[in-house]
């Protein structure tokens, strides 16, 4: 379909709504936890050795502020590893296994000093009595006030420890990585998430990263069941505590260190989820090094009423997603093994919130997990196929997996992605809690002040958007119209959308689009296979820059992502082949330079071989889709729509030519 111009008049609207919102996140509050000494919350260290040498490094009291990086502190407890909220507004703060080195880290820092840890590869505990606990809390104005501490314990009412339970966990060594290896422990965990179950009666569900397992706890802390991998259940037959092998095998094969960090339990206390932190596979084998598969595994959960086991879970299916594409990481250099998934939080019976972070950045998504594939009824099921065969290269969906579907909802990368205007906490970012659907609390892990970190912090935000997904946020107020005329150049007026030419379909500019955030005009030069870019005031005739598509080829359409997402400002264009072949789809990235845009980099090119005279291309409104339409010519040369799922980077094309709705929904979820 071609436009009529008027000479070279081009008429844009922008809509001022002031109403809507700004998609930008800020920071209301911060809060610190406060001095806390260990035994405060875990009585059964009062006569500790290791505790006690622990105290001795305390100055006045406190935190040495010049311990060596290697070092916990006795009086500030990780109580940031897990966050929830409860009906009383009172929020639940985690510990995980308690203070711990890595032995690696150790020896690199001071060979001489920490000699024993040299040739290790494992994990110091400077308490290895330690108990993880639970902090349940109020924030006031005049800081945090802890209202009681659950400490973690088995069956028999003794504490349960830190400590990792078989040779597929680090192995445990005393403080310093210092001795030979301590005993493996099936009493211990390494809890990462906590929700309480509603209707239960107060009881609680959390994740943690050995074995990896899923608990069930009483309120008073007691853990009476344990959910393993089918063949580590064998392994922990010691433990008292109730042991169940009914975790799909392959979930074993997570990394040291990178098992259940996530967890959702519903509104109706009906099932609960529980999310790997990482994707799984050996790291030394290049296509599991570069996968970022996910996997999740959903069980029901079913009240008893018998005192000694009120709830018991029984497994439903497993799925999967996928983490972002590590270029979407701006702050350092990021590769797949650095993705982690580290807490979640239902939001309704199709969809959580799950915070990604690499480092220095955190990301909030809504994942939709209503039409993900069950892993369990497929050959994926029991065996890392699926993410060698994925090796960050191909998509899910390229694989006959449909993933759970991701949609963003808050970035801390505020200069490019317009995420918050003063968040510094983005390092370790492990545990929130949503306050209704445009809030949400979000504690820092501080590794027991390892790395000389201060006490656990808990930021409050307000989110400037809604938790659900795609929110259409406010743009600039329309500009007055210009009053003088660029020869030969382009004369812009905002105030219709009208694109008018004095003779018939003789025009080279088919439509144009505004970049919201950088002021930037992008046309499509059909005629020449080009886009020009202007900036929209003050208008010159010369383009800022231009990017051709290549010979024999016309721009029929281009847009612009104006979403605040990783792909903000990228240029969506429709590419036709004159030569009667395919058109095709191009996405380009634009590349500023202290404010200037310097240039348009192609950023991916899809020639699929059946979308042929391409024309009107569109971003979905959160930016995890274009699409373009495809015109087609009569029956012989049928029309069609392309899409590409920015998300998983494929792309489809649904023509016409045998219409078939059931497989199109498929196809474009």
């Amino acid at each position: 379909m071609k436009f009529l111009l008027v000479s070279t008049l081009l008429v844009l609207i922008a809509i001022a709504r002031s109403a809507t919102p700004n998609c930008r996140a800020s920071v209301k509050s911060v809060h610190s936890f406060p001095d806390t000494p260990y035994v405060t919350f875990n009585p059964h260290l009062t006569n500790d050795p290791d505790y006690l040498a622990l105290v001795d490094q305390l100055v006045d009291g406190t935190c040495d502020p010049n311990r060596d990086p290697g070092q916990v502190c006795a009086v500030t407890p990780a109580f940031g590893s897990g966050l929830s909220i409860l009906k009383n507004k009172l929020l639940i703060g985690l510990t995980d296994r308690g203070p711990n080195q890595d032995c690696e880290a150790l020896c690199e820092l001071d060979p001489v000093k920490y000699s024993e840890a040299c040739g290790k590869s494992g994990k110091g505990f400077p308490v290895p009595k330690f108990a993880p606990t639970i902090a349940k809390f109020k924030i006031r104005p005049d800081g945090i006030k802890v209202k009681e501490y659950i400490m973690l314990k088995d069956l028999k009412g003794s504490p349960l420890s830190g400590i990792s339970n078989t040779e597929l966990d680090d192995t445990p060594y005393g403080p310093n990585c210092s001795g030979k290896p301590l005993p493996y422990d099936p009493n211990g965990v390494d809890p990462e998430d906590i929700h309480q179950i509603p209707k239960s009666g107060g009881l609680f569900a959390l994740v943690e990263e050995y074995s990896p397992s899923i608990l069930l706890m009483k309120k008073d802390g007691t853990v009476f069941a344990r959910y393993v991998p089918k063949s580590i259940a064998s392994m922990l037959k010691k433990a008292d505590m109730k042991v169940y092998g009914e975790i799909p095998d392959v979930f074993k094969n997570r990394r040291k260190n990178r098992g259940f960090e996530g967890l959702v339990v519903s509104k109706d206390g009906s099932y609960l989820i529980a999310i790997l932190q990482s994707p799984m596979g050996d790291r030394n084998i290049p296509e599991y090094d570069q996968n970022r598969v996910i996997r999740a595994v959903v069980f029901e959960i079913k009240l008893t009423g018998k005192p000694d086991e009120p709830a018991k879970l029984k497994f439903k299916k497993t799925f999967a997603f996928e983490g972002s594409p590590v270029s979407t990481y701006f702050t350092s250099a990021v590769v797949p093994a650095d993705l982690k998934y580290s807490a979640a939080q239902y939001y309704d019976d199709h969809s959580f919130i799950a915070l990604e972070r690499a480092s220095g950045q955190v990301k909030w998504f809504n994942i939709n997990w209503e039409m993900a594939t069950d892993l369990s009824e497929t050959k994926y099921a029991n065996n890392l196929k699926l993410e060698f065969e994925s090796a960050g290269t191909k998509s899910l969906e390229d694989l006959g997996v449909m993933p759970a579907m991701k949609t963003k909802v808050l970035d801390t990368y505020a200069s490019a992605m317009g995420g918050t205007d003063n968040f510094e906490g983005s390092a370790k970012q492990e545990g929130f809690a949503t306050k209704g659907s445009k809030f949400l609390y979000s504690s820092q892990d501080n590794d027991f002040g390892l790395e000389n970190n201060p006490e656990v912090m808990i930021s409050f935000f307000e989110l400037g958007r809604n938790l659900g997904g795609p929110t259409v946020c406010s743009r600039p107020e329309a500009p007055k119209p210009p009053n003088k005329k660029t020869e030969g150049g382009l004369k812009f007026v905002f105030k219709d959308q009208i694109v008018l030419s004095k003779k018939f379909d003789e025009a080279k500019v088919e439509i144009i689009a505004l970049d919201e955030n950088s002021n930037t005009l992008y046309s499509a030069n059909a005629a020449d296979g080009r886009i020009d870019a202007y900036r929209r005031k003050p208008l010159k005739k010369k383009p800022l820059v231009s990017f051709s598509a290549g010979d024999d080829t016309g721009i029929n359409s281009v847009d612009v992502c104006n979403y605040i997402g990783d792909t903000s400002g990228f240029i969506a264009a429709a590419v036709e082949d004159k030569t009667g072949g395919p058109g095709f789809l191009l996405i380009l990235k634009p590349k500023f330079e202290n404010g200037k845009l310097e240039g348009l980099k192609k950023y991916r090119k899809f020639k699929p071989d059946n979308c042929f005279l391409p024309d009107a291309v569109h971003w979905s409104p959160d930016c995890s889709y274009v699409s373009i339409a495809c015109e087609g010519e009569g029956a012989d040369v049928p029309g069609g729509v392309l899409v590409w799922n920015a998300l998983t980077d494929s792309v489809k094309v649904a023509t016409f030519d045998a219409f078939d709705e059931k497989k199109l929904r498929s196809e474009l979820k």
